[in-house]
């Protein structure tokens, strides 16, 4: 599933019932549409120590350098 950062903003503030002011990115909000994520499901992630874990849920960024992945659950 592809995810704007734009309507990962707007699930964060349903889902913690806040309204998010600013965005950190020194972007506006309009411009959060050009940012795209993909959420993929149980996907092995090297940490930095080398060690291997399995993740249920990441988020990776799509297009960006290095192909980040970052875990979002356990």
């Amino acid at each position: 599933m592809y995810l704007n950062a734009k309507e990962i903003k707007n699930l964060a503030e349903y889902a913690l019932g806040i309204k998010i002011e600013g965005n950190g990115l020194g972007v506006n909000d309009n411009e959060l549409e050009d940012f795209e994520f993909q959420i993929e499901t149980n996907v092995k992630v090297k940490d930095d120590d080398g060690s291997v874990k399995e993740y249920s849920k990441v988020v990776r960024c799509d297009g960006c350098d290095g192909n980040e992945c970052v875990p979002i659950s356990d």
